[in-house]
């Protein structure tokens, strides 16, 4: 190689390594202000791996940085799976789509007569999430069999007509957890390890158990009145076919470049599991079979986030940009979708978000009250405030706990700024940027027709 070529190829990598290294640095900002423990993270960018690294520790007490193969806990990034597997027996010819699900597993409610496999795989069943059981968020160490899971939730009432609405829902994902042990014979671990895991290659993927020597597992970790500590203890038996895989960044990019190649199920299918699914009255629920599904900027984003005693999980698929996402942590409530967002935004400029400016509030009386509510939920008061039903079940004691821990840790309330406010898919949505002491954070306040706050939630800026 000549010196004019050796510097051309100079030149012609130096905006590569400039990305890498802006990537890199946004990243270490991101992980200091969040104060994030690890960080791993995959990016596929036009079919190639654009960026596979750790950031941080995966293990603070004994100071192991945190790499690309660093064994976190999925959470929720495990419904993809466990929808593909069931995919897979449809394929087989051995379940069908729109069948019911009391086709299949003995003893179910007659109340679930008209829930079908679709409907568990969109979340729009009406079943109750046992998750959101008062009694089962006092038990994080207790082990269930998936059948005591289902029990609980049977128990309840059903929330809703098969179809007829959306409510994220983690009994529908350990009913087809069941469903593919009983469809296939064989436990749910082993028919992914089988049909999907061993097949890519996939060796650090697995059902969790924490008996298991699994080499590069990381710790979670959450904060507690402002200081890292250890995460609480779950036991892995509940989150089961809806949340209990543990994988890898490299694992993950591997899965990626398969749904790219439709490796494993036809692209027809895939393309149904990516597609909305439509409520009874017409409109999209914003996910479709496994898959949260939605446009942003007019641009289509396939993924799903995971949250978890400890961990914070997120992929991201944006198929007009060719462009695939990976972002797993170490701590509770890390913010991996904000994380993922802010990536995508760096490769593919049109993806990343404007930065959000206070505009005049036309409506102080209405953000006085979601100041309030605010507080309220922060000092774990909810007592009082104009709330849905719905939304003051699953505010339950541990759930206050858990999320008002983190916002007590950034101090004073020092200002409330609305950001915007409007109507989306029949309910008013008001954000705003709350300034604490030691910290900023998004806040979203959704209103019903009724007047009553159906949801709220608090992201880190």
């Amino acid at each position: 190689m000549t010196a004019r070529s050796l510097i051309v190829c100079i030149v012609l990598a130096c905006p590569a390594l400039a990305l890498g290294d802006r990537v890199d640095d946004w990243i270490r900002r991101e992980m200091k202000a969040r104060r994030l423990p690890g960080v791993s993270v995959a990016v596929v960018h036009k079919g190639k791996m654009a960026k596979m690294a750790g950031y941080g520790v995966a293990d603070l007490e004994h100071r192991v940085p945190a790499t690309a193969d660093t064994v976190y806990e999925l959470a929720s990034v495990t419904k993809p799976f466990t929808a593909m597997a069931a995919m897979l027996l449809v394929q087989d010819g051995r379940v069908g789509l729109d069948d019911p699900i009391r086709n299949h597993l003995d003893g179910l409610p007659e109340a679930w007569t008209g829930v079908t496999i679709r409907h568990l795989l969109s979340h729009t069943p009406g079943i109750k999430s046992y998750t959101s059981l008062p009694e089962f968020l006092l038990t994080p160490r207790r082990d269930y069999a998936p059948q005591e899971l289902v029990k609980l939730a049977a128990a309840a009432p059903v929330e809703f007509e098969p179809g007829e609405r959306w409510a994220y829902c983690n009994t529908g994902y350990v009913l087809l957890g069941l469903l593919i042990e009983e469809a296939s014979g064989r436990p749910w671990g082993a028919f992914l390890k089988e049909r999907i895991l061993d097949p890519l290659g996939m060796r650090a993927t697995r059902a969790n158990d924490r008996r298991a020597i699994l080499p590069g597992r990381a710790r979670g970790y959450a904060l507690s009145e402002g200081r890292l500590a250890n995460a609480e203890y779950l036991s892995t038996t509940q989150p089961y076919a809806a949340g209990a895989l543990v994988s890898t960044v490299r694992d993950l990019a591997r899965w990626d470049d398969a749904l790219s190649r439709g490796r494993l199920l036809p692209r027809a299918v895939l393309r149904e599991m990516w597609t909305p699914v439509r409520l009874r009255g017409g409109m999209e629920a914003g996910y479709g079979l496994g898959w949260s599904v939605e446009r942003v900027k007019g641009r289509r984003r396939v993924g799903h986030g995971g949250g978890i005693l400890g961990f914070s999980t997120q992929i991201d698929r944006w198929i007009d940009d060719a462009l695939t996402v990976i972002v797993l942590t170490n701590l509770e409530g890390g913010g991996a979708e904000r994380l993922a967002r802010g990536i995508a935004g760096l490769y593919v400029p049109a993806l990343a978000e404007a930065p959000a400016r206070p505009t005049p509030d036309g409506d102080p009386k209405t953000t006085a009250a979601h100041r309030k509510a605010l507080l309220a939920l922060i000092a774990e008061s909810p007592e009082g405030l104009p709330l849905t039903p719905q939304f003051r079940a699953f505010l339950t004691p541990e759930v206050l706990k858990q999320g008002a821990g983190p916002l007590r840790a950034l101090g004073e309330l020092r200002a409330f700024q609305v950001l915007n406010r409007q109507p989306e898919n029949g309910v008013t949505v008001s954000r705003y940027r709350a300034r604490f002491a030691n910290g900023v954070v998004r806040v979203e306040v959704r209103v019903g027709a009724d007047g009553l706050i159906a949801g709220l939630g608090v992201r880190p800026e």
